[in-house]
């Protein structure tokens, strides 16, 4: 392996133990929660991606991400203005903005997953989401139910989409056969020991954390639970209540871990756009332009790291041409 910068930083950590699993993707020799993450590794090892260029596997994966929530708002309106501010709105939530600032982090194909459950009518892709998605991180569990729920939200959920449950027998199996199940190694169970005894250190940062990882994201995700009915409101609740709850357990970034809602926001626009059919597109390109403008940050743990609006990054872009025109230096 190469030479590459010390893992003390969120940015970079996840990197190197990524680039270690390319090396050779089925080692158990690395930290406990990328141990059956095979999936990304195996793919670039398989095309024998060299030195960092594994690290795009991540970035494809948001681009695939970015262009299905398109196409998906597309297919609905026929209208570019509703689909481009769909799309930029779930580009500045933390489902984009991790993966493609995080080296290694192979999120965005979680999400993806999860959306085509929510949202695709194509039987092979739900099969394959099914199938490959517990391969690239063991969150596709944690968060189906959401996609379930955005589902019914959306007025498509039928008896079928709980049978292809049974496609997940094949992970379950080869984990169980393996290791004895989720957290029976362990290394794994110490994993979790100590998330559990980290949790009250940066519990009081949750709902900062949350609001940053969605923001202006959170608007189309509450109109959604607004108009479900009764039943299916108290049972989306108590799912997100749940999941929410096992993301903050389990992972200390917490603007990252709440993408795991992301079907959730694409339904309530959906839902918007049903209703009021003649506003959504102008309505979702000033919430864009809003999520555009508003500030963010990444929050781990207590740590809070500011995220630049789009004015500041394109003055610094701006600032970075004209040094380099110069031959002088640019600082950051």
């Amino acid at each position: 392996m190469g030479v590459y910068p010390l893992g003390n930083n969120y940015e970079w950590y996840r990197a190197l133990t990524f680039l270690l699993q390319v090396e050779d993707p089925f080692r158990f020799d690395i930290e406990a929660a990328m141990r059956w993450r095979f999936l990304p590794p195996l793919m670039a090892w398989a095309l024998h991606l060299p030195g960092n260029t594994p690290l795009v596997i991540p970035w494809i994966g948001a681009f695939c991400a970015s262009a299905y929530v398109a196409r998906l708002g597309f297919s609905r309106t026929a209208d570019w203005r509703f689909a481009l501010g769909l799309t930029v709105l779930f580009a500045s939530t933390s489902a984009v903005i991790v993966p493609i600032g995080w080296f290694g982090m192979n999120d965005a194909w979680i999400w993806l997953a999860l959306l085509v459950i929510a949202f695709s009518h194509s039987t092979t892709a739900i099969t394959a989401s099914y199938l490959l998605a517990p391969w690239v991180d063991v969150r596709f569990y944690i968060g189906l139910p959401i996609a379930w729920c955005a589902r019914a939200a959306d007025g498509s959920f039928a008896v079928r989409d709980l049978a292809y449950g049974a496609l997940l027998l094949p992970y379950i199996g080869v984990r169980v056969a393996l290791s004895g199940g989720p957290f029976a190694d362990p290394i794994e169970r110490h994993f979790l020991g100590t998330q559990l005894s980290d949790v009250r250190t940066y519990v009081s940062a949750v709902p900062m954390g949350w609001w940053m990882g969605l923001r202006m994201a959170w608007i189309p995700l509450v109109y959604g639970l607004w108009r479900m009915d009764k039943k299916l409101r108290t049972t989306t609740l108590l799912t997100l209540t749940v999941v929410l709850t096992v993301t903050v357990i389990t992972a200390h970034d917490l603007s990252r871990s709440v993408a795991i809602v992301i079907p959730l926001v694409v339904a309530g626009a959906l839902v918007f756009q049903r209703e009021y059919s003649s506003l959504a597109p102008k309505t979702a390109l000033w919430i864009a332009m809003a999520a555009l403008l508003v500030p963010g940050a990444h929050v781990v743990r207590d740590h809070v790291t500011i995220i630049n609006n789009i004015g500041i990054e394109l003055h610094r872009w701006h600032l970075f041409l004209t040094s380099q025109a110069r031959g002088t230096e640019f600082v950051r």
